[in-house]
């Protein structure tokens, strides 16, 4: 629940607010947002301080769940958040990440690596799965990517 509460305020606030749009904006140019009269270093400090908040509320529920605060403990889910942008953004077809996408790419990635554990595949080539499912995902995207500049 608290998840799906977290996507859907940064959803609407990323999509139909001011600050959304100057943090597309300034993800898509630094420069040409500074030209256009946005304030880039504080949005910038901003969009840090937003997910060093997020990152912090994460670490509290992963070191709840392990029982002790490891430094090393979210490494394992580093590959499974690039491959959830990734199809988030080959999904909805924007070519940017997006809030609803990444969900949807959480989602995936979820029911993929719930599945190879369900039938026994070993944990190194769900690894190998991961990465091929990135793969895809990137070349799926950048396809997406040019025939937009098109």
């Amino acid at each position: 629940m608290i998840m799906i509460g977290i996507v859907f305020i940064f959803a609407f606030t990323m999509e139909k607010t001011k600050v959304g749009r100057y943090m597309y904006a300034i993800g898509g140019s630094i420069h040409a947002s500074f030209l256009s009269g946005i304030k880039v270093n504080l949005y910038r400090i901003f969009g840090l301080m937003i997910s060093g908040g997020l990152a912090a509320f994460t670490g509290c529920i992963l070191a709840s769940r392990l029982g002790s605060g490891q430094p090393t403990a979210g490494d394992s889910y580093l590959m499974d958040a690039i491959a959830a942008a990734y199809i988030g953004m080959t999904t909805i077809k924007t070519s940017r990440p997006n809030i609803i996408g990444t969900l949807i790419g959480v989602l995936f990635i979820g029911v993929i690596e719930n599945g190879l554990v369900l039938i026994g595949v070993s944990y190194f080539f769900q690894y190998i799965a991961k990465g091929v499912i990135i793969i895809l995902a990137v070349a799926l995207s950048s396809r997406g990517s040019m025939v937009v500049e098109k």
